[in-house]
């Protein structure tokens, strides 16, 4: 009996500590949702899955339903929440403002973000950050993700679409030249210009100060750090399981919560509440992942 006790005397202790030490995460926590794509299209599976980073993705989960959108803007809404851009993040960070805000973030300038997601931001009055890839907007070639699918489902943002929706609460960040990974470019001068190039040319477009920066899937090394320093005042990741650490401060690896189609209403909610980035940094679950690897 006194084995059965202490067993759930360490159980009762592992709850509480985790509850303490999530709480003193979530006090400080103000989260940054990426999306891509806002859109109802579905591909034929032959194109569907393609390898990213070494690993099988289904291109489609970075595209959110319009209805799911529209439910995930009206909760924000619901909660009370303030939706903040990536140029006032920093500020509310260093300034321990206080309130429930939250920032949207989308990712490569597809149009429709302009024809679906930006209807719903604006009439929810609603804020956003949309990270360009420079060369892909207003042009008539795809994305190399979206090499093997028709064009017109994978059009790119206009320049005179950016410039109306920079009118109206939505910011816009550099996201490269040409979305190249950039841990793969091996030429100094060519991974300086995919970094700054894209930052300058929408700043010329739009007549704005460019102040943040997202990284190619999220990948990145000390040198490009460097660089991005130099020229922004932050940038985002994608989501990094434990690389990047829980209580993160670094302004040039601020980590994201990728929406997928596949996310329900809850699972938004836990990527919303740092549930989800919670557990996923956690030792104990990171243990857990491992064992099950390993008795594959």
């Amino acid at each position: 009996m006194t084995v059965i006790y202490i067993i759930l005397a360490l159980i009762l202790i592992f709850i509480l500590a985790n509850l303490i030490h999530y709480l003193l995460f979530k006090h400080k926590y103000i989260p940054v949702l990426m999306y891509h794509r806002v859109n109802n299209h579905t591909r034929d599976n032959r194109i569907r899955y393609t390898t990213h980073k070494g690993s099988g993705l289904d291109i489609d989960s970075m595209k959110v339903s319009i209805n799911a959108f529209q439910r995930q803007l009206d909760y924000l809404i619901r909660k009370n929440y303030q939706v903040i851009t990536m140029d006032e993040y920093l500020d509310i960070i260093n300034n321990k403002k206080k309130g429930k805000f939250v920032a949207i973030t989308f990712d490569d300038g597809y149009e429709d973000n302009y024809l679906y997601a930006y209807p719903l931001l604006l009439e929810r009055e609603m804020k956003a950050t949309i990270y360009l890839v420079t060369n892909f907007i207003n042009s008539n070639n795809s994305l190399p993700i979206d090499k093997d699918d028709d064009f017109t489902n994978n059009k790119p943002l206009t320049w005179d679409e950016v410039r109306e929706m920079n009118k109206n609460h939505i910011t816009f960040g550099a996201h490269t030249l040409n979305h190249q990974f950039l841990t793969e470019i091996n030429d100094i001068e060519v991974l300086v210009q995919e970094i700054v190039e894209s930052k300058k040319k929408i700043e010329q477009e739009l007549n704005i100060e460019v102040k943040s920066f997202a990284y190619p899937a999220g990948l990145y090394n000390e040198e490009i750090i460097r660089i991005v320093q130099e020229h922004y005042e932050n940038a985002v990741i994608t989501a990094n399981g434990r690389i990047v650490p829980l209580f993160n401060h670094n302004p040039y690896l601020i980590e994201r919560e990728a929406i997928s189609r596949t996310d329900n209403l809850f699972m938004f909610k836990l990527k919303l509440w740092g549930i989800h980035r919670f557990i996923r940094k956690s030792l104990w679950y990171q243990a857990l992942r491992r064992l099950l690897k390993w008795r594959k």
